[in-house]
């Protein structure tokens, strides 16, 4: 199931680039040259494959019925020797077409034969490596498929993440708000969608949106306590971000109480004083 494949990813994977990374590396600039290596060879080795494809076809078409393009280019060496002509079958042309075609239907059937978990993993480590458009081509593929509610609000989830890592914040929030929509804000798929949208909003400028939309869902019945824990750090980013600095500072102090005991609550707290401290600077 997609639940098991994206819990091994970490629960704001999807996050905005807003969002404090746990233990982000500095090897990133090497994972993402090495992923787009491993895609390019992947290309390469697709693309020999349908050259093959292609040659062979060719071959029989000119070889006739009953003959392969092997065999008929023997058979006319044999007859070229008795006659005096070189009969041997010409090497066929590929077109740039048809090789663009053959690549495409190798692609679609390498992706095809995919199960849907190891589909959300991929797109998750494209997502990772900074790949967001390739992560958004392969939730749109797995979102093509007969999926169950909740996978199909993780998929959107996803995409709506790699669309707003793209730049295109407004096919993200389309996909954030059938996400929501498809799961529910009542369940957890709900719930991140949710929350994936108010940084899409955010992204967006729309800082209306955004805080209305983290007022619904600090307002969801059982929210889990990490989903609120990072809704409320949201509520103070957006309430600076709208310039509402008395809403800002309320909510920072609120935060402060509820989570300054913890470390994850003082890691997020230095970075919301930060973030004040740089719009004071401006």
């Amino acid at each position: 199931v997609l639940g098991a494949a994206l819990a091994s990813t970490g629960w704001y994977l999807a996050g905005s680039r807003d969002q404090p990374s746990a233990g982000e590396g500095t090897d990133e600039g090497s994972a993402l040259v090495l992923a787009r290596l491993d895609r390019l060879d992947e290309r390469l080795a697709d693309i020999e494959g349908a050259l093959g494809e292609r040659a062979l076809e060719a071959g029989r078409r000119s070889a006739g019925p009953g003959l392969s393009g092997t065999a008929a280019a023997s058979s006319g060496a044999a007859s070229g020797g008795a006659g005096g002509t070189d009969r041997t079958t010409a090497a066929p042309t590929i077109t740039a077409e048809a090789i663009a075609e053959a690549l495409k239907q190798a692609e679609a059937q390498k992706w095809a034969s995919k199960k849907n978990g190891e589909l959300l993993m991929e797109g998750n480590r494209r997502l990772q490596t900074r790949d967001a458009l390739g992560a958004a081509e392969i939730f749109e593929r797995l979102l093509e498929r007969d999926l169950e509610k909740e996978d199909r609000a993780q998929a959107l989830t996803q995409l709506g993440a790699a669309r707003r890592a793209a730049g295109d914040g407004e096919a993200s929030v389309e996909a954030l708000e059938e996400a929501v929509r498809v799961a529910g804000r009542n369940t957890q798929a709900g719930q991140t969608a949710s929350y994936q949208l108010v940084w899409s909003h955010a992204t967006n400028k729309d800082y209306d949106a955004a805080a209305i939309e983290v007022d619904r869902l600090l307002r969801t019945p059982s929210l889990p306590s990490q989903t609120e824990q990072y809704a409320r750090w949201a509520a103070v980013v957006v309430a600076q971000q709208r310039g509402d600095a008395g809403a800002a500072d309320q909510s920072l102090e609120d935060f402060r109480a509820r989570y300054g005991d913890s470390d994850r609550g003082k890691q997020l707290i230095a970075d919301l004083e930060r973030r004040r401290e740089a719009l004071d600077g401006n």
